[in-house]
């Protein structure tokens, strides 16, 4: 089977091409940029998809195209950037897989974005209303809805992902934050925070999106995608500590007194992203592929961790 990877230099892309490798399917890569540390058959490079006209030469002979590029949140980038990127992109190279032959369409979509970000109670399933809040979750959700009719319209198979959170080694964002505070020795205000939240190691999702790429029955699906072990803001820090053989430090502040610095600094998504709970319901992946993480959480935070130190 012949698969490309977008954004194969990315943080999710280049542990899907990893795995990919390991398992005897040497993918290709579709990239803004070349890589020459990638371990890939071939590289592409497109600087402007929306733009570029020669798609036969990149997608003759490819089975399936796993899209793992787009832009996530950035300081400072326009509202019109997430659409063009996210969104315009995404059809744009779904309808050129349509027209050259291509079978099968794997999209990496947001639990985080496309629910709205703030914390839940409630055990996310697909049928939960979908409440996107910021112009990322607007534009994932408006691609997913632009890969349906796609698909109704031209027999490609579309299979979209959700994923929460991903962790795994050299993380960027919140969990190299953490990381770089319990370096540091920096205790936390956390000590009595009992939130549950459902994140996914890297190599989870990339085994996860390798499944949906090849098994007969993912076409037409919607998955959740995690490790199926919730875990406590207390639970990531300890864990990522251990990996990084450092004591993690706890005391507790209410949480108005650490929210409000915050808030100030227009900061505060990211200590919900931390602290707040939100689980999804993995059953359909499980019951329909038979996937199941292989990678406990334990054992993905003390590598996180180990990479950090």
């Amino acid at each position: 089977m012949n698969i490309l990877v977008t954004g194969a230099n990315g943080f999710v892309g280049q542990h899907l091409c990893k795995i990919l490798n390991q398992r005897g399917m040497s993918p290709s890569a579709l990239l803004r940029k070349r890589s020459p540390a990638l371990n890939v058959k071939k590289q592409f490079v497109v600087e402007d998809f929306l733009k570029n006209s020669e798609w036969k030469e990149i997608l003759q002979g490819i089975d399936v195209v796993i899209h793992t590029a787009g832009l996530a949140h950035v300081t400072g980038r326009p509202d019109e950037d997430y659409y063009a990127i996210n969104t315009h992109t995404t059809e744009k190279l779904a309808l050129e897989c349509a027209k050259l032959g291509v079978k099968r369409f794997v999209y990496i979509s947001s639990i985080y974005a496309i629910f709205g970000g703030h914390s839940n109670p409630c055990v996310l399933t697909l049928d939960s209303p979908c409440t996107p809040e910021t112009p990322y979750g607007k534009s994932k959700l408006l691609a997913e809805e632009k890969l349906r009719t796609i698909e109704k319209k031209t027999g490609l198979e579309i299979v979209i992902v959700r994923p929460p959170l991903v962790y795994g080694p050299n993380a960027l964002g919140n969990i190299r934050m953490l990381a770089r505070a319990i370096k540091k020795g920096i205790p936390f205000p956390f000590a009595r925070v009992k939130n549950k939240r459902d994140m996914v190691y890297v190599e989870n999702l990339a085994d996860a999106l390798m499944t949906c790429a090849i098994h007969p029955a993912a076409k037409g699906n919607t998955f959740f995608v995690s490790d199926g072990q919730p875990l406590s803001i207390v639970d990531l820090i300890q864990g990522l500590a251990q990996g990084m053989d450092k004591k993690a430090r706890f005391f507790y502040l209410p949480e108005s007194v650490v929210r409000l610095p915050l808030k100030m600094l227009k900061k505060e998504e990211m200590l919900e992203k931390i602290t707040g709970s939100l689980q999804v319901d993995i059953r359909e992946i499980h019951e329909i592929l038979g996937w199941n993480p292989f990678v406990s959480s334990t054992e993905g935070l003390e590598k996180t961790g180990h990479s950090f130190r």
